[in-house]
């Protein structure tokens, strides 16, 4: 049985990349998402800190906000 994320974990957050290299199975994303998107350029995925799904951080978002949404 699957255990449902809890709400401002890493594992319910928009910004999270599922990664197969990283050990948690996790990735942080948010230094990819916060930029415009014309200037986006994607990283090696093991650049990208990995983090555990029950952890929290200051970034969290329900989803992503892009450049003409507020």
């Amino acid at each position: 049985m699957a255990l449902s994320p809890k709400p401002n974990q890493c594992s319910s957050c928009a910004y999270v990349l599922v990664a197969d290299d990283a050990s948690t199975g996790l990735r942080c994303g948010s230094s990819y998402y916060e930029q415009p998107a014309l200037v986006r350029q994607q990283k090696r995925l093991s650049s990208y800190p990995e983090v555990a799904a029950d952890h929290h951080c200051p970034k969290w978002a329900s989803k992503i906000t892009g450049v003409l949404k507020k």
